[in-house]
């Protein structure tokens, strides 16, 4: 029996999009170029767009997104998120530079699903494609905003990541933090940070279909990278230093090597920008009469347990989530289904909680441990 073509395109795709949400852009363009004109991802930029709806819809709105882009951009089925169609269009726009609005493929996914009203549509910021991950989890941040917008669609606003912010000494930070895990051998450090870098995006069973293994696998990969770095990945606190540490070691120009002489996450959080960006994002919550910031702080120190957190405040865990729900809108960021602890709450969406978590340590409201410690490290 011949198979069919249908099935081969898809497969294809998913692959497409497996390496790029692990950083492998080369065997992208590889394996994926030949399904476009000539140098279309030739570029180094690109804009992620995730459109979500009713999952029995899917198969019929993905076509129609094939149609509309054609050939400029590539299109495909989310493997976390039955609901979900991914699109991620090559720009000639350098990475990093301010959103100065829809692109073209944007415009013709909103014409698509205007007359869509279970539909929305969340767009990144311009990025490189070498973090589509990234890309991937701002757009999904975007996409949250864009279901309290009538137009259903909206752009990642820009905000100013804590990177950018942590000031001098952030790329030694992130270096000595991470020696342990980049020291191992150069294919197997390679496999668990394309791991750890998903398994604080998604739950295990969706970091597992992306990358593609087994949910155990990814499980395993995340407590190993833990022993490593002597860090428990359940913990917001970890995760949160791990996500910034990531981050900043993934910036091109980071050739930092670890040194004695490294300052510690405390010291690059207390300083007046951080402190500055850190009520820019938290100060967002009081445009509500209701004490979100508190429900938030309180549920940031109980690593993201709904139950936990209403007997900590004498509500309902209804009213936390309800809490939660309107914290995101103002925030722009995941936070419900940040942990796969809770099964009723894993698969909302993407984490959204690490720069909270930090934004609140570099305000004195959580606390952070005193890391690295370069005895262990070096």
């Amino acid at each position: 029996m011949q198979p069919d073509p249908h099935t081969l395109i898809d497969q294809i795709r998913v692959a497409g999009l497996q390496f790029l949400m692990t950083g492998h852009t080369d065997d992208f363009r590889r394996i994926i170029g030949p399904l476009f004109e000539p140098g279309t991802f030739d570029t180094d930029t690109c804009r992620v767009y995730i459109a979500h709806g009713p999952a029995p819809d899917r198969s019929r709105v993905l076509a129609a997104c094939q149609d509309a882009v054609g050939t400029r951009a590539f299109v495909t089925r989310c493997l976390a998120y039955e609901g979900d169609v991914i699109v991620i269009t090559p720009l000639n726009t350098p990475a990093g530079s301010p959103a100065t609005g829809w692109d073209l493929t944007g415009m013709r996914l909103r014409h698509l699903l205007e007359p869509l009203p279970d539909w929305h549509l969340g767009g990144s910021g311009i990025s490189s494609l070498d973090h589509v991950a990234q890309a991937y989890r701002d757009a999904s941040n975007a996409l949250l905003s864009a279901r309290y917008t009538a137009e259903r669609a909206a752009l990642y606003s820009s905000d100013i990541r804590l990177a950018s912010v942590v000031g001098p000494g952030a790329a030694s930070w992130a270096a000595t933090f991470l020696a342990p895990l980049l020291a191992q051998p150069a294919g197997r450090a390679e496999q668990l940070v394309d791991t750890v870098r998903l398994g604080l995006v998604f739950n295990h069973s969706a970091a597992a279909k992306m990358i593609p293994t087994g949910r155990n696998v990814v499980a395993k990969r995340m407590r190993y990278v833990g022993t490593l770095l002597g860090l428990n990945l359940n913990r917001f606190p970890d995760r949160a230093a791990l996500d910034l540490a990531l981050e900043i070691n993934a910036t091109a120009d980071c050739n930092a090597t670890p040194s004695s002489g490294t300052p510690t996450l405390a010291d690059l959080l207390y300083t007046p920008e951080v402190h500055n960006w850190a009520e820019s994002l938290l100060g967002r919550l009081d445009a509500d009469t209701r004490p979100l910031r508190r429900t938030v702080t309180t549920w940031l120190t109980r690593d993201g347990h709904v139950v936990g957190t209403a007997k900590a405040l004498g509500l309902r865990p209804a009213a936390i989530r309800e809490h939660l729900r309107a914290a995101e809108a103002l925030l722009h960021r995941r936070l419900l289904g940040s942990l796969p602890s809770e099964a009723d709450e894993s698969d909302l969406g993407v984490v959204g909680s690490g720069g909270v978590y930090l934004a609140a340590a570099a305000l004195g409201d959580v606390e952070i441990d005193t890391w690295p410690d370069i005895q262990r490290k070096l």
